[in-house]
């Protein structure tokens, strides 16, 4: 991760008197942002993972083969009032 490694080189210029201390709180903020970044990168993955299950009938409470089997005869099985 470059941004950690610039942060640790700020810091080292810092205690050795030769960097400023601006230096570190900006690579320091830079460092939070690209954390923050991947928070929520990862949350839109999770979201987009529960969708997923959601639109494939996971996660209904039920017993998910129960649950497609239920499509899968609602689908070819014709209703109470369909002619034969």
């Amino acid at each position: 991760m470059h941004s950690a490694a610039a942060l640790d080189i700020s810091m080292k210029r810092y205690q050795a008197g030769s960097g400023s201390y601006l230096a570190v709180l900006d690579n320091q903020r830079g460092l939070f942002d690209i954390r923050e970044e991947l928070v929520r990168a990862e949350t839109a993955s999770y979201i987009h993972v529960i969708a997923l299950y959601k639109a494939l009938g996971w996660g209904t409470g039920g017993d998910v083969a129960a649950t497609r089997a239920a499509r899968v005869e609602s689908a070819v099985l014709p209703g109470p009032s369909a002619p034969y």
